[in-house]
């Protein structure tokens, strides 16, 4: 069968389409659509033009000339087809373009009546202030009272108690040691409501015989009368053995005072041992011990260690607001005993103790800094301020030697160093000021807030022309 390309497509003039009722199809609609039957007419001959007869309603009608086009179509037809597809109708090139534009505007219009609709639920602002500030020179002597008067600073105090800590050291050497025993024990006067005093190096001797003596004198309380009963007096004291030795180390045992034998008092004059605190220490005979510089070293060791939690220890219970210096610390320390081997078996280390406490002045942060603004800004108006490192100011108490911080009402002390004073700005007034004010207003609410020494403002969506009702969406920093 033979077969001709499709060169070019002709179709009728517009009045042979309206009188036919014939509708035009385009080469690129004959390439993109379907053509569903290809079906020669049956009889025909070879001619320049073939014609195709409508068929149905979606027949159409097309020349095939094969001289217009060099370029040959991707596709053949026989010499003479009926071709079923469907019709289209190519809208014109312009009307495209005009129905694109119509929609843009549409959504152009629909985002700004969201955008000025939803405005006020995305409206925010953020402000950046820069506070007034002066750098002060401090060098001032200064008083504070445990109760202050009207104007007057004030002062408290932290106290912190003994804690206990120990460390092993080498022993290096070996001497005789000769040490007696020495503990605690409770004296009681039954004998009659007076008083009784006893003077230093009394003896008390234990049921076999050992002499242990007061090491200072003491007054023994009388009896008293107690849920209707007799009660004796008493006082704890402190005891050292007659004579070195491990055998007057000893525990849970009644003493009689030999010097008031043959007298009433006997009997009724007595003492007993504590049984949580065993007289003990006593040594006599060989014993390796450390280099007292060691010991010294160990004991250094130890303080800082105590120091450093105290002070710790006293940070985590100082209020926020509160502010202490170095100088303020008033640290008690004290010696505790060397724990060692006290037998025939010699050990290689002994044991360090140390204990320590302390006692701290605080201060007011807020009425410490407006002190120092009083005496340090020429213009000073009694505004709120703040010293950020006013911890850092070199802090002394003066005759800190004879000062007793446990029994103290008032101390003196200088202040000296450098520090910048930042005037405070209340940010929530200054948001309740600007909520709902056009922006072109910033600066006239400014002027209120006299120790703003520079601002500016970013409101959001840009295209807002006011800060946020809603103060929530206002946000203040200061740049310091």
């Amino acid at each position: 069968m033979a077969k001709n390309q499709i060169k070019d497509i002709v179709l009728p003039s517009k009045d042979a389409q309206r009188k036919s009722g014939l509708l035009s199809l385009t080469r690129e609609d004959i390439k993109k659509k379907s053509l569903v039957s290809l079906t020669p007419e049956k009889g025909s001959g070879r001619t320049e033009n073939a014609q195709a007869t409508a068929l149905n309603q979606k027949t159409v009608t097309i020349n095939l000339r094969q001289d217009s086009i060099a370029a040959p179509s991707t596709f053949n037809l026989p010499e003479r087809a009926v071709i079923d597809a469907p019709i289209l109708i190519a809208p014109p090139r312009h009307r495209k373009w005009l129905f694109a534009l119509i929609v843009i505007a549409i959504l152009v219009t629909i985002l700004l009546i969201v955008g000025f609709i939803a405005t006020p639920s995305l409206s925010s602002a953020k402000i950046n202030i820069v506070p007034r500030s002066e750098d002060v020179d401090v060098a001032y002597d200064m008083a504070a009272k445990l109760i202050p008067d009207n104007g007057s600073l004030g002062f408290q105090t932290i106290s912190i108690p003994k804690i206990e800590r120990g460390k092993e050291i080498p022993v290096t050497k070996e001497e005789d040691v000769f040490k007696k025993a020495e503990g605690p024990i409770v004296i009681y006067n039954s004998y009659s409501n007076a008083t009784q005093r006893l003077i230093k190096n009394t003896r008390f001797e234990s049921p076999d015989g050992k002499i242990y003596r007061l090491t200072q004198s003491v007054v023994v309380p009388g009896t008293r009368v107690k849920n209707g009963g007799i009660e004796p007096g008493s006082i704890e004291v402190t005891v050292t053995a007659d004579s070195p030795g491990q055998e007057y180390n000893i525990a849970n045992v009644d003493f009689s005072i030999p010097g008031f034998k043959g007298d009433p008092r006997y009997g009724k004059f007595y003492a007993r041992s504590k049984p949580d605190a065993p007289i003990a220490g006593g040594f006599s005979g060989k014993r390796k011990v450390a280099d007292e510089k060691d010991i010294e070293a160990a004991r250094g060791d130890l303080k800082n260690l105590i120091r450093d939690e105290l002070i710790k220890s006293a940070l985590s219970q100082k209020p926020a607001d509160y502010v202490m210096y170095d100088d303020g610390m008033f640290f008690d320390f004290e010696d505790g005993d060397i724990s060692s081997n006290e037998n025939i078996i010699l050990k290689d280390t002994i044991s360090i103790i140390e204990k320590g406490s302390v006692q701290i002045i605080i201060f007011n942060n807020k009425e410490l800094s407006k002190i120092i603004a009083e005496k340090g800004v020429n213009d000073w108006d009694n505004s709120d301020i703040f010293i950020p490192e006013i911890e850092k100011l070199d802090f002394k108490i003066k005759n800190k030697e004879k000062f007793d911080v446990s029994q103290a009402s008032s101390t003196s002390f200088s202040l000296s160093g450098k520090v910048k004073i930042i005037w405070l700005i209340d940010k929530e007034a200054l948001k309740n000021k600007i909520r709902g004010a056009k922006k072109s207003l910033f600066q006239a609410v400014l002027a209120d807030f006299k120790n703003v020494k520079k601002a500016d403002a970013t409101v959001r969506p840009f295209w807002t022309n006011k800060f946020p009702e809603n103060i929530d969406k206002i946000e203040v920093f200061e740049d310091l």
